[in-house]
C-alpha cells in the first residue's frame, strides 16, 4: 500500500478502510513513523510527534467481519520542494477478550504501508548512476552500483536497464533479468541506494561509468 497526501489544502487527508476478515474481534492501534533509508535499503523508523499527523481513530476494537474507516491528516505544514516519506503502521494489540482455548499461542499481525507528503511543485523522480566499481561479494565478482535520486519525489525502478562504459567506450548492457537486486526497488527523494550486481566480466577495483534507464512507478 502506498498513499500520498499534499502538505496543504484539502489534499492533506487520506482515508483508509480496515476490514476484519478473521473469526475473532481484534484490538488495533495505528501509528505513523519516520522513514529514513540507508544505501543498502535498511530502514530506520521512529514514531512521529502526535502533532505531525491527526490519526482518527488511533485505537479501536474491530469485531469479526466488521469494517472501520480510518482518517489520517497531515498537520506538519509546508515541506518545501521535496516530498517526505513516512510509514503508516497498523498493529494488533494483545488484548484478551475471551478465555484462551487450545494451545494459547496468539499470532499478532503488523501491517506496514508507505505514506508520502508531497508538495504541489515537487519534481518527478530523477534517478541516475553516481558511481560504478568492480568488486566482489562472497567470492562472486560484479559491479557495485550507486543510484542517486535528484528529483523531488520517490521512484520505484521498473523495467530497469543498466549500461556500463569505461573511458567513454560502451562495455556491457545489463537487462532487467540481470538486475534482480535493483528491479522493483524504491529510491526515496534525495537519497542514494547501493546495489551489488553479479557479473563475471567485472574487474575488481576498476571504475566504470553507468547509465540507467527505467520506468519510475510511485
Amino acid at each position: 500500500m502506498s498513499v500520498s497526501v499534499s502538505d496543504a489544502g484539502t489534499g492533506t487527508v487520506a482515508t483508509f478502510r480496515l476490514v476484519n476478515d478473521s473469526q475473532e474481534r481484534i484490538a488495533l492501534r495505528i501509528r505513523i513513523t519516520t522513514r529514513e533509508m540507508a544505501e543498502d535499503g535498511t530502514e530506520t523508523n521512529k514514531d512521529v510527534p502526535e502533532s505531525t499527523f491527526l490519526v482518527f481513530p488511533a485505537r479501536f476494537v474491530l469485531e469479526k467481519g466488521a469494517q472501520q474507516a480510518l482518517k489520517v491528516q497531515w498537520r506538519g505544514g509546508p515541506v518545501g520542494s521535496t516530498e517526505r516519506a513516512f510509514r503508516i503502521v497498523a498493529e494488533q494489540v494483545p488484548v484478551v477478550f475471551e478465555k484462551a482455548q487450545g494451545s494459547g499461542i496468539t499470532l499478532l499481525f503488523k501491517y506496514v504501508g508507505a505514506l508520502y507528503v508531497v508538495p504541489p511543485k515537487a519534481s518527478p523522480a530523477d534517478i541516475s548512476v553516481s558511481s560504478v566499481e568492480g568488486t566482489s561479494e562472497k567470492g562472486v565478482g560484479g559491479f557495485l552500483v550507486r543510484l542517486e535520486n535528484r528529483g523531488g519525489t520517490h521512484g520505484i525502478l521498473v523495467d530497469t536497464v543498466l549500461q556500463i562504459s569505461q573511458d567513454g567506450q560502451k562495455k556491457f548492457i545489463l537487462a532487467t533479468s540481470a538486475l534482480t537486486a535493483m528491479e522493483g526497488q524504491n529510491v526515496l527523494a534525495g537519497m542514494t541506494r547501493r546495489f551489488f550486481i553479479p557479473f563475471s566480466e567485472a574487474r575488481e577495483g576498476q571504475r566504470y561509468e553507468g547509465l540507467v534507464t527505467y520506468n519510475a512507478e510511485r
